[in-house]
């Protein structure tokens, strides 16, 4: 699943998806907000949107893309 933005709404999405086991990409563009979300949750992955976002997450996945984008 692939959260873009790792603000209240974002992180509580994470919070919540992660009780029932899913898989996190957390997409944002303040560091702050991103070193949160490590600290808070280590198994959730996070990225910096950057020009080549669409490439990171297929690296990221092993050549796909998420099934599920929340925004």
């Amino acid at each position: 699943v692939l959260v873009i933005g790792a603000g209240p709404i974002g992180i509580a999405t994470i919070a919540m998806g992660l009780l029932k086991g899913a898989h996190f990409i957390a997409l944002d563009t303040n560091d702050k907000r991103l070193q949160y979300v490590q600290s808070k949750y280590p198994g959730v992955d996070v990225l910096k949107l950057n020009e080549h976002i669409e490439d990171d997450i297929k690296n990221l996945l092993k050549g796909d893309l998420p099934t599920i984008v929340i925004d």
